[in-house]
């Protein structure tokens, strides 16, 4: 289905490729033999990567999370990074941002945590933001076992991934926790209007991704500090302000 977009964005559009989802399966394998390749060829060197999982939220499957540490620094707390992946909430795995984790990992000297998530449309929402949440409060409450310091959670993504952390910055705003001391979103899937459209607000809410902390500066003051960035500046520029 075709939908309007924003005439200044055509530019950007034409050099985008287009990714063809109408057959979701071939779409989803064939993502996975091309992250297949990038996964193998890896440099891991310096990263400690381990499986964990989560209990479910309500009787829902326990989470996997994908656990990156600095080597050499167990016994150390360390700052943490949430990052769900991105993918349009249909595609992806924790594979598709392994590189990036490893490399974060490497160049903040924090933990970085993937979570597995259940993928739409066989699981609709809320099922993948609670998954995310289940994860993160694993996070929290296990942080000393982990070696993580539980005021040093930040959450981050690209695309649906970014969508995700800033509807857990919301979802634990609401429900009094976790933590989170900072959000980085990239790309994220939000909307920048200044002012609520009839119902939007409902609708929002529905959704999980609003009321928009970036957009309405009368409810900072009640979310975690925030980077919103292109795509051109490095994860790391942005997430060191949480490393504390």
């Amino acid at each position: 289905m075709c939908r309007p977009y924003d005439p200044e964005l055509a530019a950007a559009l034409a050099m985008m490729a287009e990714v063809d989802i109408s057959d979701l399966a071939a779409a989803r394998a064939a993502q996975a033999r091309e992250v297949a390749a990038r996964f193998a060829a890896s440099d891991a060197t310096g990263v400690e990567v381990t499986l964990l999982t989560a209990p479910g939220s309500d009787g829902a499957p326990d989470v996997p999370l994908r656990v990156y540490r600095p080597a050499g620094s167990r016994g150390e707390p360390l700052p943490a990074l949430y990052a769900p992946h991105g993918g349009g909430f249909v595609l992806g795995s924790p594979d598709v941002d392994h590189e990036t984790n490893l490399r974060l990992t490497r160049e903040l000297g924090a933990i970085v945590v993937s979570p597995d998530y259940r993928l739409a449309p066989e699981h609709p929402y809320p099922a993948a933001l609670e998954d995310c949440y289940a994860g993160l409060s694993a996070l929290a409450r296990d942080a000393a076992e982990l070696g993580i310091r539980p005021d040093r959670i930040a959450v981050g993504g690209d695309s649906a991934g970014a969508g995700l952390a800033a509807a857990l910055a919301l979802l634990a705003r609401d429900r009094g926790g976790p933590a989170i001391c900072f959000q980085y979103l990239c790309s994220p899937a939000l909307d920048d209007a200044r002012e609520l459209r009839a119902n939007s607000g409902q609708r929002r809410r529905r959704l999980g991704f609003a009321p928009c902390p970036l957009a309405r500066p009368r409810l900072r003051s009640a979310c975690p500090a925030t980077s919103v960035a292109p795509r051109r500046r490095r994860w790391s520029e942005h997430l060191s302000r949480a490393r504390g």
